[in-house]
């Protein structure tokens, strides 16, 4: 009798949680789970940002690396000999054959160049020498020796003809950033450079930086000390730039402005070759025996 009286008292004060309480349960779980979902969705974003941010960057540096590396490689073999032009041929004919007659001296082998397009010139040491193309102020192009070779024993060398121009923007319109409707293009050949006539236009463009609002280059002017935004305005210099500056407004991931200013030096050393080249005919005529023509005429004998 206890027995089920004990089980009977059991079983009525067993009682479980109130609707209340498992309300109250439900809340502070909803609360705690919204607060999880916060943190990780901040997180996540962040995350997209920052590769966002890095991603553009990255793009950013290895176009400034890729120029530089181009422009602190470029070629002309007018950095260290001066340009051939007739009259040095006639020097060197007169002042090199002291003991020849006229009938045996030697025809000039540079004076049979035919100049081209590409290579409208040649210099005293006979090197070919590349043309600078600057037709507008977004596009250059030039001969540099940074191209490394992919494939071995392939028909490359480390010369190689590169191209940068400002393209309108090849993205879709939803991937554009507002304001940015341009991108730097770069195009390189590799082989066949020493064609006659340059066609860009068989040769393929590849997107170097995109995002850009604004881009020119810039060339060092020695006379007056200041940059010019066109080659032609060069008085010297005009084939051996000694810098050349980038102008540049770069869109970034936050759609925010970037103004750049970088400038890049080639590698070569400074020569003035035309002076070098005028002192290399005052040694010639230095050796002159007296009485051969153009030889210096004594002081004496002149007297006499």
């Amino acid at each position: 009798m206890k027995s089920n009286l004990n089980r009977e008292s059991i079983l009525k004060n067993d009682t479980g949680f109130t609707l209340i309480e498992v309300l109250v349960a439900i809340t502070i779980l909803s609360m705690l789970m919204a607060t999880m979902y916060t943190i990780v969705n901040d997180s996540t974003e962040s995350k997209d940002q920052i590769i966002a941010e890095d991603r553009d960057a990255l793009q950013l540096v290895t176009a400034l690396d890729r120029m530089e590396q181009d422009f602190a490689q470029f070629y002309s073999p007018l950095y260290f000999s001066a340009k051939y032009s007739p009259k040095n041929a006639d020097q060197n004919q007169q002042f090199g054959d002291i003991e020849k007659n006229d009938s045996q001296k030697q025809i000039d082998p540079l004076a049979s160049y035919e100049a081209s397009e590409r290579y409208p010139a040649i210099s005293t040491s006979g090197n070919i020498v590349p043309k600078i193309e600057n037709e507008s102020k977004t596009e250059l192009s030039f001969l540099t020796t940074a191209n490394r070779r992919i494939l071995e024993d392939s028909k490359q060398s480390r010369y190689a003809w590169v191209k940068y121009a400002l393209r309108s923007s090849t993205k879709d319109d939803y991937e554009k950033k507002e304001g940015a409707d341009y991108e730097l293009t770069r195009a390189i050949e590799t082989e066949n450079i020493y064609k006659k006539d340059f066609n860009w236009e068989n040769v393929k463009e590849y997107p170097l930086l995109r995002g850009i609002k604004s881009f020119q280059f810039l060339f060092w002017n020695s006379k007056t000390e200041k940059f010019v935004d066109k080659l032609d305005l060069l008085s010297t210099d005009k084939e051996t730039p000694r810098l050349v500056k980038i102008l540049m407004v770069w869109i970034n991931s936050d759609n925010n402005e970037v103004k750049i200013e970088r400038t890049f030096r080639p590698l070569s050393p400074f020569f003035d070759t035309e002076k070098d080249e005028k002192e290399k005919e005052n040694a010639l005529k230095g050796n002159q025996k007296p009485g051969t023509p153009g030889a210096p005429v004594d002081n004496e004998e002149e007297e006499l």
